[in-house]
């Protein structure tokens, strides 16, 4: 019982930490692609793109949140998101707290 009651919590916060790993290598690739685009079509800081307009330039297709989030693009000049919380327990869409490329 002691062995599971270290065992447990040290898993629970290995996935955790794999999957927001997961994410922002989503996230890092998802940026990648807008530098490109906006490089490649002389766009200034502000310009909206949407996801059409870079899936062809995300390795691997467009990626899935591991936990279920919605990845926001934002304009060019402004990191891409996640609306997955990042918190234990936290629901999609809890704005107040979005996984955010550093």
């Amino acid at each position: 019982m002691l062995l599971l009651a270290i065992i447990v919590p040290a898993y629970l916060s290995w996935q955790i930490c794999e999957c927001a790993s997961a994410c922002y290598r989503n996230l890092h690739a998802i940026d990648n692609a807008k530098r490109l685009y906006a490089v490649s079509n002389n766009l200034p800081d502000g310009a909206v793109v949407q996801k059409l307009d870079i899936l062809p330039l995300v390795e691997g297709g467009w990626p899935k949140c591991p936990r279920g989030g919605r990845y926001i693009i934002n304009p060019i000049g402004q990191n891409p998101k996640c609306t997955y919380s990042g918190k234990p327990g936290g629901k999609v869409g809890d704005n107040h707290s979005l996984i955010e490329l550093h």
